[in-house]
């Protein structure tokens, strides 16, 4: 079981974007963690929705080379780049 998962915005508009793609898949919250913007997803239960996630992450950075996410699963921090 892949559990929990964090991904971490500079800006709110990428972590709305990403919720709302999400909205359907999974319970989503949304809160201001110090100086970035914060999803929460406690109910990740498998490699495939964890990709599927990933895939969401990158698509709501696509066309913006400057925006970055930190992306925290299973303890480990990773940076995902916008393109």
């Amino acid at each position: 079981m892949i559990t929990p998962l964090r991904i971490r915005f500079r800006e709110e508009h990428h972590a709305v974007a990403l919720a709302d793609e999400l909205a359907g898949l999974a319970r989503v919250e949304v809160s201001r963690n110090g100086q970035s913007w914060e999803i929460s997803i406690d109910d990740l239960q498998t490699k495939d929705f964890l990709v599927s996630t990933l895939d969401a992450v990158r698509h709501t950075l696509s066309g913006q080379p400057s925006a970055t996410a930190e992306v925290v699963v299973n303890g480990d921090t990773y940076q995902m780049l916008g393109d």
